[in-house]
């Protein structure tokens, strides 16, 4: 239940600050053509662990794993351009083509850590992160999966040990 409103708080707060952008009013479509970054030009994301921290909020404790892509650079900037003609991501009707999933490995179980819509280019791969409440298993690995909407295919990740 924790992970649920925590989850759903975050979202709602990362959602809604991609929404304040003056400069996006347009409503002409910038789909590129599906070429335009070919999957064969996307590296499996490598996951770097960059610091586990006990925080609390709202008076409940969690852990939260903070990680980075290793091979960033290597990851086409184009990924992340806003397609206005895909789906939204709530209520952020300018999220990026590409949505990116942490997920944690704990017990042997892959378990959704959370995810990211809005970023702007591969060089935000470094803010990443999900949380497991204070006391719960401690993850093993971490998988960190690209989801290109554009051409509806997943960069799955290498799983790494944490």
């Amino acid at each position: 239940m924790f992970m649920r409103v925590l989850s759903r708080t975050l979202a709602l707060a990362c959602v809604l600050a991609a929404c304040a952008d003056p400069a996006g009013l347009s409503t002409e479509s910038t789909t590129p053509p599906p070429d335009e970054t070919s999957t064969a030009a996307v590296p499996a994301p490598v996951a770097t662990t960059l610091e586990i921290r006990r925080e609390t909020f709202n008076n409940v404790t969690f852990d939260r794993y903070l990680f980075a892509v290793a091979n960033r650079r290597s990851i086409p900037d184009a990924l992340f351009e806003v397609i206005p003609d895909l789906p939204p991501c709530g209520l952020n009707t300018r999220s990026a083509r590409t949505w990116v999933y942490v997920h944690g490995l704990i017990n042997g179980a892959a378990v959704y850590g959370y995810g990211f819509c809005a970023l702007k280019d591969a060089a935000q791969l470094t803010g990443l992160w999900f949380v497991v409440p204070a006391g719960s298993p401690a993850p093993t690995h971490v998988r960190i999966d690209l989801w290109d909407r554009l051409l509806d295919v997943v960069h799955t990740g290498i799983a790494v040990a944490i």
